[in-house]
């Protein structure tokens, strides 16, 4: 009889085991958010209660389940990103780093200031070709910086 009773005694506490540990697993997963409002402060949303008065308003925060489709369609932004910067480190680190918003480009350097007279229609005509070449292979996503110096080197060719 001793025997029965050791094994069956686990048996029925084991359901209210399992029941306690989901619910304090909940108790984990849930957190609050507290709005909290000083006189002279703008507006704080946090996680713990105010500290110098009561929360004006204080809710459950559920985090947002996780979506196949977005999780799919930032895989494939991903894989674009990627394909990208191959392309674009196969032309080499300039265009490289044009596509990455001018973060580390090389701005390429103005023409001489001293272009003779006689060659001005040409320096001119060479400094177009060079920013049209420029902005076709950055697209529109060149950076300021890029459009200013090409910018500058036809005025300075062409004035």
């Amino acid at each position: 009889m001793k025997c029965n009773k050791a094994i069956i005694a686990p048996a029925i506490w084991r359901p209210w085991f399992v029941l306690a540990s989901f619910a304090i697993a909940q108790n984990c997963i849930a957190q609050q958010v507290f709005k909290c409002v000083e006189k002279g402060k703008p507006d704080s949303y946090q996680s713990h209660p105010c500290a110098n008065a009561p929360a004006v308003k204080a809710w459950d925060a559920v985090p947002d389940r996780e979506n196949p489709y977005l999780r799919a369609r930032l895989a494939q932004m991903q894989r674009e990103v990627d394909a990208r910067r191959v392309a674009d480190a196969a032309r080499g680190p300039y265009m490289a780093g044009i596509r990455g918003g001018g973060f580390g480009a090389a701005i390429p350097a103005a023409p001489s200031r001293s272009v003779s007279r006689n060659s001005s229609s040409y320096a001119c005509e060479s400094a177009r070709r060079q920013r049209d070449a420029v902005y076709s292979g950055a697209g529109h996503r060149r950076s300021f910086a890029v459009s200013r110096a090409m910018d500058n080197a036809v005025y300075d060719a062409c004035k």
